[in-house]
């Protein structure tokens, strides 16, 4: 079984005995491939995300495309990463949630400030100091994390084995401090 610790503000991870991230790319950039945990990844730039929401909402509208399609398509994508530390032998919410979180920070997509896991709830906080999408998004009149918020969403899901559901509850945009994000059971 993978041994995982990370810091108290979780920037770092060791995983199986080797420091952070990188530890799970192979990257030939010669040959033109790179893999993050035995997949084959690509590097974009951040504003793929103003991109791609921009073309969702001309096809299907501002609520679709911000909140629907970009919420699930993320959240999906935090159970299939929480799915895939599972088969690695990684069990426990409270060590999945914050090693899942973790990955994604360490690959740019936002910093975390704090992590509140409760397993007796199975309710988690995630706060951001800093987030991609806030970023690329610029200043708004409402929360614009959508994506983030899916994933988030995704990874307690999986990690609890439950039906959740997420709120961005802050947003950067908005002029607030920090994005943060609640995410609970949902009743249905």
């Amino acid at each position: 079984m993978s041994e995982v610790i990370c810091d108290q503000n979780f920037v770092a991870s060791v995983i199986d005995g080797k420091q952070d991230v990188r530890a799970w790319f192979d990257w030939k950039p010669l040959d033109g491939r790179m893999a993050f945990i035995d997949s084959p990844n690509i590097i974009v730039p951040a504003s793929m995300f103003m991109a791609l929401h921009n073309s969702m909402t001309k096809i299907v509208g501002e609520a679709a495309a911000g909140g629907v399609i970009s919420y699930r398509a993320y959240m999906d994508l935090g159970i299939e990463n929480v799915a895939y530390l599972q088969k690695k032998g990684f069990d426990n919410p409270e060590t999945l949630v914050p090693l899942a979180v973790s990955l994604f920070s360490q690959m740019g997509w936002f910093k975390i400030e704090k992590i509140d896991c409760n397993p007796q709830t199975k309710e988690t906080t995630v706060r951001l100091s800093q987030c991609i999408e806030s970023e690329t998004f610029g200043p708004a009149k409402k929360a614009v994390c959508n994506c983030t918020t899916g994933l988030l969403t995704g990874i307690v899901a999986g990690a609890f084995g439950i039906k959740a559901r997420g709120k961005e509850t802050a947003c950067l945009s908005k002029g607030d401090a920090y994005c943060e994000f609640v995410i609970t059971e949902s009743a249905s």
